[in-house]
C-alpha cells in the first residue's frame, strides 16, 4: 500500500505541475503537494471527516497518476522528483520494519496511534501525554497507513519523505550538470547524518527545519513575483501544525519574503497583499489549533506561566530565583559553545564570503545580503524565544540542563544550510567561475565534520530498544487483562520514566499516568523523578484510575503503600473503590 500512496502523491505533483505549466516553478510542486495534503487532512479532521477525506485525497491522486501514465507525457521526471522517489524507495527498504527507540519517539508515537485508531483529531479522553502538541507530523504519518494498519516504520518513512521533499527543491534548482546534482544529493543525506540525531530528530525537528528551509529557498530563488509567493500558503499553514515554534518560523519567513521583495523592487501594494494573505493562512491554522485545544481541555504537562514584565526585569537585574539563575548560567555556557552554534558561525562566515565574492554584482549582492541579514536577526529572535520558554515554562530538570536545546537549534541551522546551498546554486547557474565552484565544494565538505554522538541515521539498529524488549511480557499481560480505554497507573521505581513512556505507548488508547511513576524516597540527589506522596495523597489520585501496574517496586514502595494491596507478589491490580476506600486487587 505504501507504493500506492506514493503513486497518489506523484499524481498530485504531476497535476499541479502540468496545470500550472510554468517550468520555472518545477522546484515548488513536491513540497507544495505534501504540505497541501497535510493541511487538507487537518481541515478534514477539524470537521470530523478525516478518514473519508483521506480516502478522497488518496483516490483522486491515484486517478491522476493513472491518467498521467495513460497519456505517456514527455519530461515526466524532473531531477527533484527522481530524487524524491529514489529517497522514498531507499528509506522504505531500510526502515519499513524500524521500531520506536527513544523517549520522544514514543511520545509522538502515542499521538500517531491515537489519530489512527480514532481516525480523527484528539479528544479529551485521548491517551496522548502532550495534548498541546500540534498534529501536523502525525497527520503526515496517518496518510501512509490509514487504509491498513498502524506502522512505526511508515511513520519514519513519511517523516523522511517530507525531509526529502524539502531538499528536492535544491535538486531542481541545481544546474543540470551531473557532478552538481550528485553533490546536492550527497548534501541532503549528509545533512541528515551531520545535523540530525538519527531517527529521533527525523520525526519532527528535521521535518520542520526542512520545510522552513524549502520555503526560504523558494522565496529567494524561484517565486519572483508577489503573486507567485502566494504559492507558499501551504508552508505558512503547516509550519505551526508541525510544532508550536513554527509560528516563530512563520514570522521569520514573513520578514524574509518582505525584505527580498523590497530589495528586488517588487510592487509594494501587491507584495503587502500577498504577505497579508499568507500570514492570515498561518494565523487561521494556528488559531484553529489553539481553539481545538481549549475545547478538549488539554492537560498541559508544561504549565504555561503568566509572565509579567517585572519578572523579566528581575531576572536580568540578577534578582532571579536559583532556578532562573541556573538557566541563565547554562544558557551563557551553551549558547556559543554548542555544536549548532558553531555550525551557525561557519554558515555565517560562508555567507559573508559569498557576498564578498559577488560584491561587484549589485542586485545579486543586495539580494544575498538581504536574506543573510534576515536569517541572522531571525536566529537571534529564534534563540530569544527559546530562552524565554526555558526560563519561565520548562520544568526545572529540563530548563537547567537545557534538555533538547541542540535539537531546537538544528531546526534553524538545517534551514540556513539549505539557503546557503541555494545561494551557491544560483551563482553557479549564472556565473561560471572557479571560486564559486570552490565555495560550493567547501560548503558540501564541512557537513560531515559533526560527529553524531548517539544515533547514526544509516547504521542505527532498527530493532526494539532493550527496555522495550524487557517490557514485552508485561505489555502482553496488560493487553490481555486491561480493557481498551481504561486509566492505568504505572509504577517504575527510581526510573527516568522511559519504561513508563513505553508502557503508555504500548497500551494506547488506554490512558497512562503522565507523571509520578516513582513513589517514595529518592535514590540519591540526582533522582529528581521520585515523588514522596503520602498514602492518602496517592489514594486520592487513584480514584481516577482503573488499574495499577507495579513494573518495578522496591522495599520502600511496599513499606509506604503495601497496605493498599491484597497481594504484594503480583504485577497487575484492579482499583476497587466500592467500599469507599481504595483497595488494589490482584488481577493475575
Amino acid at each position: 500500500m505504501y507504493f500506492v500512496t506514493l503513486g497518489a502523491i506523484v499524481g498530485w505533483i504531476r497535476f499541479f505541475r502540468t496545470t500550472n505549466g510554468r517550468r520555472e516553478l518545477d522546484p515548488l510542486w513536491i513540497p507544495f503537494t505534501l504540505l497541501s495534503i497535510v493541511a487538507a487532512l487537518y481541515v478534514f479532521g477539524w470537521f470530523g471527516v478525516l478518514k473519508p477525506g483521506a480516502y478522497g485525497v488518496l483516490g483522486t491522486g491515484i486517478l491522476l497518476f493513472l491518467r498521467d501514465v495513460w497519456r505517456r507525457p514527455e519530461n515526466y521526471f524532473t531531477p527533484g522528483l527522481a530524487f524524491f522517489l529514489c529517497s522514498g524507495v531507499f528509506i522504505w527498504l531500510r526502515y519499513r520494519h524500524a521500531e520506536f527507540y527513544s523517549w520522544d519517539e514514543f511520545v509522538w508515537g502515542i499521538v500517531s496511534k491515537d489519530i489512527f485508531f480514532r481516525h480523527g483529531l484528539y479528544v479529551k479522553e485521548s491517551a496522548i501525554v502532550f495534548k498541546d502538541y500540534p498534529p501536523g507530523t502525525n497527520l503526515a504519518h496517518y496518510f501512509f497507513y490509514f487504509t491498513d494498519k498502524f506502522s512505526e516504520g511508515l511513520s519514519f518513512t513519511a517523516a523522511f519523505l517530507v525531509f526529502a521533499a524539502g531538499f528536492s527543491v535544491l535538486i531542481d534548482l541545481a544546474p543540470r550538470r551531473l557532478w552538481i546534482l550528485a553533490a546536492v544529493t550527497a548534501a541532503a543525506f549528509l545533512v541528515k547524518i551531520g545535523l540530525g540525531e538519527g531517527l529521533q530528530t527525523l520525526m519532527v525537528d528535521d521535518m520542520i527545519g526542512c520545510v522552513f528551509g524549502a520555503a526560504l529557498v523558494l522565496a529567494f530563488s524561484v517565486l519572483k513575483t508577489p503573486r507567485d509567493k502566494m504559492w507558499l500558503a501551504p508552508f505558512f499553514a503547516v509550519l505551526p501544525l508541525l510544532k508550536t515554534i513554527g509560528i516563530v518560523l512563520v514570522a521569520i519567513l514573513f520578514a524574509a519574503i518582505a525584505v527580498i521583495g523590497l530589495v528586488e523592487g517588487q510592487p509594494r501594494k501587491r507584495l503587502a497583499g500577498a504577505l497579508l494573505l499568507l500570514i492570515s493562512v498561518a494565523a487561521a491554522f494556528h488559531w484553529s489549533w489553539g481553539h481545538w485545544k481549549a475545547n478538549i481541555e488539554a492537560v498541559q504537562t508544561v504549565p504555561y506561566a503568566k509572565v509579567k514584565w517585572q519578572d523579566i526585569q528581575r531576572v536580568f537585574m540578577g534578582e532571579g530565583s536559583a532556578r532562573e539563575q541556573a538557566v541563565v548560567a547554562g544558557w551563557k555556557t551553551n549558547l556559543w559553545g554548542s555544536e549548532f552554534a558553531k555550525w551557525f558561525r561557519r554558515l555565517f562566515w560562508f555567507m559573508l564570503a559569498a557576498i564578498i565574492l559577488m560584491r561587484k554584482h549589485g542586485a545579486e549582492t543586495r539580494k544575498i545580503g538581504a536574506i543573510f541579514l534576515t536569517l541572522t536577526l531571525g536566529w537571534i529572535f529564534y534563540l530569544g524565544v527559546h530562552f524565554f520558554v526555558y526560563l519561565f515554562m520548562f520544568p526545572p530538570y529540563e530548563a537547567v540542563r537545557l534538555i533538547s536545546f541542540e535539537r531546537y537549534q538544528s531546526q534553524y541551522v538545517i534551514a540556513f544550510y539549505m539557503v546557503c546551498l541555494a545561494v551557491v546554486l544560483d551563482l553557479l547557474a549564472h556565473h561560471r567561475k572557479k571560486p564559486i565552484a570552490l565555495l560550493f565544494i567547501a560548503l558540501i565538505a564541512i557537513v560531515p565534520l559533526k560527529s553524531v554522538p548517539q544515533t547514526d541515521f544509516f547504521s542505527m539498529d532498527v530493532k526494539s530498544s532493550p527496555e522495550r524488549q524487557q517490557l514485552q511480557p508485561l505489555v502482553r499481560l496488560a493487553e490481555r487483562r486491561i480493557p481498551p480505554g481504561s486509566h492505568v497507573w504505572v509504577i517504575f521505581q527510581h526510573s527516568n520514566g522511559l519504561e513508563k513512556m513505553i508502557m503508555a505507548y504500548e497500551l494506547a488508547p488506554s490512558m497512562v499516568n503522565f507523571e509520578i511513576w516513582s513513589l517514595g524516597t529518592p535514590a540519591d540527589a540526582a533522582d529528581v523523578w521520585t515523588v514522596g506522596l503520602t498514602r492518602p495523597e496517592w489514594e486520592k489520585y487513584l480514584r481516577a484510575y482503573d488499574y495499577v501496574i507495579v513494573g518495578r517496586p522496591n522495599a520502600d514502595f511496599w513499606a509506604r503503600y503495601g497496605g493498599l494491596f491484597d497481594d504484594q507478589s503480583k504485577i497487575l491490580y484492579r482499583v476497587d473503590k466500592t467500599a469507599g476506600n481504595i483497595q488494589l486487587i490482584a488481577v493475575e
